[in-house]
């Protein structure tokens, strides 16, 4: 008897919480399962930022290699990591990336 044959897991992208830090004193988090997050300061993104530092499409947070990475989409302020501009870079607990003056945290979810 031939045994069925063992399929890889699943797929299954970081989980993080990004804390969103805004000019104005708010914040709130928002959850990475590993799809796409667009930040900017345009409506249509999953982060809006409205602060005129910040790009319109500003960056994203996608998964790739079960890593969280941030991608600054060509904006014309940068974005920054540890006090560095970044054009993309894998992030870790406890990272925050600053984008005009708004910081974000990425902090661990189970």
């Amino acid at each position: 008897m031939i045994p069925p044959p063992l399929l890889p897991p699943p797929l299954v992208g970081p989980r993080a919480t990004i804390e969103v830090s805004l000019p104005d004193g708010s914040r709130h988090d928002v959850e990475f399962d590993g799809t796409m997050v667009s930040v900017g300061r345009g409506t249509d993104n999953d982060i809006v930022i409205a602060d005129e530092r910040v790009s319109r499409h500003h960056g994203r947070f996608t998964a790739r290699h079960g890593t969280l990475v941030y991608t600054d989409l060509g904006s014309t302020n940068g974005s920054q990591v540890g006090g560095v501009r970044v054009r993309e870079i894998a992030l870790g607990a406890g990272d925050v990336v600053r984008l005009g003056r708004a910081a974000l945290t990425v902090r661990p979810r189970a």
